[in-house]
């Protein structure tokens, strides 16, 4: 079983294995990407991601692709099974 990183959209957890795969938690929250890093057992604050790109998110009954430009959110899309 490989490692991931956590997703959280609209009040849900997904995963991910589309960033670096160390366990971050990552929020889409009014159209931006914050990420949270666990460092020494501690939790760091939030900062936003200026991500430019697509990555899917994931959890075992839905896949979404979520498509940011300059690191606001453009669209999210459902990927059918």
């Amino acid at each position: 079983m490989g490692m991931f990183d956590h997703v959280y959209y609209k009040g849900e957890e997904y995963q991910t294995g589309n960033f670096d795969c160390v366990m971050d938690l990552y929020f889409i929250s009014r159209k931006k990407l914050y990420r949270e890093r666990w460092f020494l057992g501690k939790k760091k604050r939030k900062r936003r991601v200026m991500f430019h790109g697509m990555f899917n998110f994931y959890d075992i009954e839905n896949n979404y692709l979520a498509k940011f430009i300059d690191g606001v959110l453009v669209s999210i899309k459902k990927i059918p099974d």
